[in-house]
């Protein structure tokens, strides 16, 4: 009889397993596999190993399988498939076998009492399905069993008291996760050789053995999520044995119900120990300063106890700590500086504790350091600059419920990837730094109740991800930033007891009245109605400054926008006179030329940590210029994309002529060859790091005055001029360029006015154009602006909001002609101002 060799990979369909009379190996390897396909008859075959491990095999073991019952059939294995069903009786047949794996399965019901007939069984796995039902007596009888696994079940009942006795080869024990109760059998220790003692999240109940010592080879011991030590005034004594198990390397003992004080002989524990959990229990007492001694410790947790004293200097000596977990106890005193020297440690948990004194800046070595929390103690001083600093936090920074002082250091912009920032109820003073901008990751964000003050900064609008953000009781001043209502994920809002002004916002978070709270600011006004908010002023009645503002500051406005009506006329005909003289050099033949190399250079090969922006027609890029150190953003067009070429020249054209402040500046163009060999245009502008090309860089494809069709390859035409007039006029009335970061979503300054016509006017207009005089003894917020004489204001102010809409229409066919825009405009300040123009 031979042995296939599996080396050489044969491969057989189902059907033909059957004629496979010398087979005596089957190994499955992972694949989408019906357990029906593998149930084939195979009378003919002497199968000795059978392992269907790790394969998608779905339903139940099939009876015709029963043929494998054999005395030649020595392991059998279907682990970590999706089988249902209950394991089969006939397994109790296969005399030979040495190791049966089902575990990872949903296999119901009881265990079958057949398996304790197989007497030559070393390996018995049955964890991880949904068996029911005590362990049959049978199974204890099986003395040359090794490995007994039957985790993660619902089994019940009590392990029998002689298991050491009868299973004394044991080498691993696994009950963990099932409904066990009673205590942990004495006899345990007879099975010398055991290395895995696992039986946590049961129903234990009474004190641990005291002989566990005699377990010299045990590993891992895992007594975890049971009742043990209740009722129990010594029932940590067990520990003074373990020092024996010079093997040892993870120690669980926590939720379980153990008192009293942690004996000395902890100290004494293998050095090989890199978990020590005891969290969640009643102990008490120091942490021994013996503990020092276990320099092998990764993790170490007693948390939710009730320790006193001080926290040991010699922590400081356990280098390779990666976890520390002391909170919820009653430990006092300073954190020791030495913690500095664990270098490796990734979470620190000392919250909820008596800790005074001031956070130690040696704290800012640990920079392997994902977690801080320190909340909930009685530290003092101001917030070090090296803690601050730590780029590795990202997970959460808390420092809430202290008694800290000072500002907010600028080094927090150093935790750029941070999740959750919490300095929450101390006394913290100052202005927020503008560096927090860098915190992007950003998801919760408290620092209420503290003294923060100035205004709240722009520096938060960088923060997209923010879903929790609260300032409450601060002295923070000025306006709710309207940016707020732009952070899409922001779900809970906390404003308030500060002293804020002006107006509420409506949009994002703003719609909903349950998730902002604002109260405790008196002079707010607007917002939904819900709120029960006054309604904002156009203007503050003043005697005669207020009117006077309206007419100076309107009518330059409009005499301003006749002005710009006869410039374009003016420009357009010079430019149809010289049509066909014109000698003007194209946009990229007016500057010192720049090649695909240089550009490629100055933004790292055109590396992605360099993009800032993406459009329909193309990216932008941020870079420096090796020449002269220049910092300039380079749009590259995407060639592929239809008009993507046209587009190029349109906006050289359109570039080449305008010139506003809110532009950036152009430098020049690129029309080249790139390292592919393939055609590459780009135009290189001057970098504004808050300025309109980078605001606008993915959301806007064209520049905010030039017409739409210029981007579609369209000539540049008097409509297009008319385009530009109408953008200029609605920047004059709102205040708003037309690259204003609040556009986004589609929304742009055209859509903005045409929304506010119909009865907003009010809400978009600029403050500026009103006296900013106010009359504090005339004021009252609760009359309306109709008997504040504010009709007029505001019939003006649509009047050429809608000049402005009327000329920036998408469609060029649509648009006023900018002689009739002209001709509004002077009925407007003839109706309203008589002004003579």
């Amino acid at each position: 009889m031979e042995v296939v060799d599996m080396q050489r990979k044969y491969y057989f369909k189902p059907c033909q397993f059957s004629a496979l009379v010398l087979f005596m190996f089957l190994c499955v390897h992972p694949a989408s596999t019906e357990s029906k396909l593998v149930a084939t008859a195979l009378s003919g075959a002497e199968l000795r190993t059978v392992d269907l491990t790790y394969n998608k095999l779905v339903g139940g073991i099939p009876y015709q399988l029963t043929s494998l019952a054999t005395k030649q059939l020595t392991f059998f294995s279907v682990s970590v498939n999706n089988l249902t069903g209950s394991i089969p009786l006939w397994l109790g047949n296969a005399s030979s076998l040495t190791g049966l794996s089902m575990g990872n399965n949903k296999f119901e019901g009881s265990i079958p009492v057949q398996i304790g007939r197989l007497s030559k069984l070393k390996l018995l796995q049955l964890g991880g399905n949904h068996l029911s039902g005590p362990i049959p007596t049978p199974i204890y009888n099986l003395s040359s069993l090794l490995y007994l696994d039957v985790s993660e079940n619902h089994l019940t009942g009590r392990i029998h008291p002689d298991i050491g006795c009868t299973l004394s080869n044991l080498l691993g024990l696994y009950v963990s996760l099932n409904h066990f109760m009673g205590p942990i059998p004495v006899s345990l220790s007879n099975a010398s050789a055991l290395e895995f003692l696992s039986i946590g999240a049961n129903s234990f109940t009474g004190t641990v053995p005291t002989n566990l010592g005699s377990l010299r080879a045990l590993e891992r011991l895992s007594l975890s999520e049971n009742q043990l030590g209740i009722m129990e005034p010594d029932g940590l004594s067990f520990l003074n044995s373990l020092p024996n198990c010079s093997r040892l390397q993870i120690l669980d003992i926590g939720k379980n119900r153990f008192k009293g004080k942690l004996p000395a002989s902890v100290s004494n524990l293998s050095t090989a120990l890199h978990h020590l959990i005891a969290g969640n229990n009643q102990i008490s007492g120091n942490i021994p300063e013996a503990i020092e001694k276990l320099v092998g410790l990764q993790r170490l947790v007693m948390s939710r106890n009730s320790i006193t004293g001080e926290m040991p200097a010699g922590i400081g000596k356990l280098k390779q700590l990666v976890d520390l977990r002391l909170f919820d106890n009653k430990i006092s005193g300073v954190i020791p500086s030495s913690i500095g020297n664990l270098t490796q440690l990734r979470r620190l948990y000392l919250h909820t504790n008596n800790f005074g004194g001031n956070i130690p800046s040696s704290l800012g070595n640990c920079e392997q350091l994902e977690l801080l929390r320190l909340f909930n103690n009685n530290l003092t001083g101001v917030i070090p600059r090296e803690v601050a600093s730590l780029s590795s936090i990202t997970l959460s920074f808390n420092l809430a419920q202290n008694s800290l002082t000072g500002p907010l250091p600028s080094e927090v912009g150093n935790m750029s990837h941070l999740l959750d920032f919490d300095i929450s109820q101390n006394r913290l003073s100052g202005e927020i730094p503008s560096t927090i901008s860098n915190c992007l990751m950003l998801e919760q964000l408290r620092m209420g109740n503290n003294l923060l003050d100035g205004p709240i900064p722009s520096a938060f609008s960088a923060l997209k991800s923010l879903q929790v953000f609260d300032l409450t009781r601060n002295n923070f001043s000025g306006e709710i930033p309207v940016y707020l209502q732009t952070l899409i994920f922001l779900q809970n809002l906390n404003l308030s007891f500060n002293n804020l002004k002006g107006e509420v916002p409506r949009e994002g978070v703003f719609r909903n009245a349950s998730a902002f709270s604002i109260v405790g600011n008196g002079k707010l006004c607007g917002g939904i109605k819900s709120l029960g908010l006054p309604a904002c002023a156009i203007q503050v009645p003043n005697k005669n400054g207020s009117q006077l503002a309206l007419k100076v500051a309107i009518p330059l406005v409009i005499s301003f926008a006749i002005l710009l009506t006869c410039f374009f006329l003016t420009l357009r005909r010079l430019n149809r006179k010289g049509t066909k003289t014109s000698t003007m050099l194209p946009l990229e033949e007016q500057f010192p030329k720049i090649s695909y190399a240089e550009l490629s250079k100055a933004t790292n090969q055109f590396s992605p940590s360099n993009l800032i922006g993406e459009g329909s027609y193309g990216s932008v890029y941020r870079g420096i210029l090796h020449t002269d150190g220049m910092m300039v953003a380079v749009k590259v067009l995407n060639l592929k994309q239809k008009g993507a070429a046209k587009s190029f020249m349109a906006e050289c054209n359109a570039l080449r002529n305008m010139r506003h402040r809110n532009l950036v500046k152009i430098i020049t163009t690129c029309s080249s060859i790139d390292s592919r060999g393939a055609d590459f245009k780009a135009l290189v502008f001057e970098f504004m790091s808050n300025g309109s090309l980078e605001d606008s860089a993915g959301i806007k494809g064209t520049i905010g005055y030039v017409a739409p069709e210029f981007g579609m390859g369209g000539k540049a035409s008097l409509q297009g001029d008319t385009y530009a007039f109408g953008i200029l006029l609605l920047e004059m009335v709102t205040g708003r360029r037309p690259t204003d970061s609040i556009f986004t979503d589609g929304m742009n300054i055209h859509q903005f006015a045409k929304m506010a016509i119909s009865g907003g006017v009010s809400e978009i207009v600029d403050p500026s154009l009103l006296s900013e005089a106010r009359d504090e003894d005339n004021y009252d917020p609760n009359v309306g602006r109709s008997k504040r004489r504010s009709i007029p204001t505001e019939e003006c102010l649509a009047a050429l909001l809608i000049i402005g809409v009327s000329c920036s229409m998408e469609s060029a066919e649509e648009r006023m002609g900018i002689r009739d825009a002209q001709a509004e405009l002077r009925k407007v300040n003839d109706r309203f101002f008589s002004v003579r123009i």
